[in-house]
């Protein structure tokens, strides 16, 4: 899919007076990898409130490919990348420490960052999380995922701010012996940059996943996530929408893989035209009555 030509030119002026150098200060990779992927909670992105006893811990490697994440318009209206292409990989780990805590951390890295002067290796800014949840009334679980950043990526890869970041995001969601959802909204605070015309930054962030059981070990479902920049003047042309569909294969406790395809449904910053997602972990939960506690 080739996004319409109005959201790259928000790059345009910038881009075409600055070399690629001028990309510190700006992460066009706008896809983060929660632990719902991997604790069987049902979402890619986004927390779900609902958590395991205490003691129950996962740990995984996810590889995740993005084309055409950044790109800018040419005067004559064509589309040149920016960014052409990201492969990444991200190790992830967590541990629920208390009723209603879990505690997670994510490393990123990219073994090759598509740019005009060539393929690049780069890192991604290591990012320190936690999930508080409740239960709620009618089954509903209510919390709040506070996450931070810390700047050990490469601005020069466009894949850093090159400062540190972070934010807090409130959820509540179900979860139920074959269907899962859950709804996010939240605040992403980032220090603003000027790029040409437009300052980016500080965003409102939000998304609903939902996901059903397809056999004893397998989930299927979706998920939406949208962003909007808030640190200069208001404009839609540079909100995001970014969609996928996931499978996720395990039980409560063992080998567990996911696997995810999207892309962006409305251009903007660090919204690719196709991303993939494909990673594996192991998960050490206590099972509840009658869920299979291996694949």
């Amino acid at each position: 899919m080739k996004r319409p030509v109005p959201a790259p030119v928000l790059l345009a002026a910038a881009l075409a007076a600055r070399p690629a150098a001028s990309a510190e200060g700006f992460d066009a990779d706008g896809f983060e990898l929660g632990a719902g992927a991997l604790d069987a909670r049902g979402t890619l992105q986004l927390g779900h409130p609902a958590l395991d006893p205490p003691g129950a811990r996962y740990a995984g490697l996810a590889v995740h490919y993005a084309q055409a994440p950044l790109e800018r318009v040419l005067a004559d209206g064509t589309a040149e990348p920016v960014v052409g292409w990201q492969l990444g990989a991200t190790l992830l780990a967590g541990a629920t420490v208390a009723r209603w805590l879990r505690l997670d951390a994510a490393a990123p890295g990219y073994p090759a960052v598509g740019l005009p002067g060539g393929a690049r290796p780069a890192w991604g800014d290591l990012r320190l999380g936690a999930q508080v949840g409740a239960p709620g009334p009618g089954g509903l679980a209510v919390g709040a995922r506070p996450w931070l950043r810390l700047p050990t990526g490469t601005p020069a890869a466009w894949v850093s701010p090159g400062a540190p970041s972070g934010g807090l995001g409130l959820d509540v969601g179900h979860l139920g012996a074959s269907l899962s959802w859950a709804a996010e909204a939240g605040l992403d605070l980032a220090p603003s940059r000027v790029l040409g015309e437009n300052t980016v930054g500080t965003a409102i962030v939000g998304g609903v996943s939902a996901s059903a059981l397809a056999a004893r070990t397998l989930r299927l479902g979706g998920e939406l996530r949208a962003r909007a920049d808030v640190a200069g003047p208001l404009d839609p042309a540079e909100d995001s929408l970014e969609g996928h569909l996931f499978a996720a294969w395990g039980a409560c406790r063992g080998p567990r893989l996911t696997g995810a395809v999207g892309g962006g449904l409305l251009p903007g910053l660090g919204t690719p035209d196709l991303r993939l997602v494909l990673a594996a972990s192991w998960r050490e939960a206590r099972c509840a009555d009658g869920s299979p506690a291996a694949p």
